[in-house]
């Protein structure tokens, strides 16, 4: 999830040695605003033309993509298979980690730009409309 971890240190123990190479690289359908989340071998992205991406993090091919009613900056967050994300046409999505299909969606008031943290069962996640949502991370039911 963004920044890493719940505690969004955006830390990790593994080592990075220059000099880096560029293996790949993906073109998405508009600007790349979100952090990606990296999961099992597998890149997680939102764009601004409306998409999310998942993308084999060893060769970039896309995997699949999903289209939302608008722009993706939420950064995914991934937990027990599921990618849950924010777009700005106001709704929270939760997708099939391996195949990008719809597992349910949460409609708030506003645009979500925020990204998701995930513990618990629980998805939280905030929205242009001013409130903060507590959502089920396996039905999307508002808690």
């Amino acid at each position: 999830m963004f920044r890493s971890n719940l505690e969004h240190t955006g830390t990790t123990t593994e080592t990075v040695v220059p000099p880096l190479t560029q293996v790949w690289n993906y073109t998405t359908g508009g600007e790349v605003f979100s952090s990606p989340a990296v999961s099992g071998g597998i890149v997680y992205v939102g764009s601004g033309g409306g998409n999310v991406y998942a993308l084999n993090a060893s060769t970039g091919a896309k995997v699949w993509s999903y289209t939302t009613g608008s722009y993706v900056t939420s950064s995914p967050a991934v937990s027990g298979g599921i990618v849950y994300v924010g777009s700005d046409d106001y709704n929270v999505y939760a997708l099939n980690a391996s195949t990008g299909a719809k597992v349910w969606n949460y409609t708030t008031g506003n645009h979500v730009e925020s990204s998701p943290a995930v513990s618990g069962g629980v998805v939280f996640i905030g929205s242009y409309d001013g409130s903060f949502y507590a959502l089920n991370a396996s039905t999307g039911a508002e808690l």
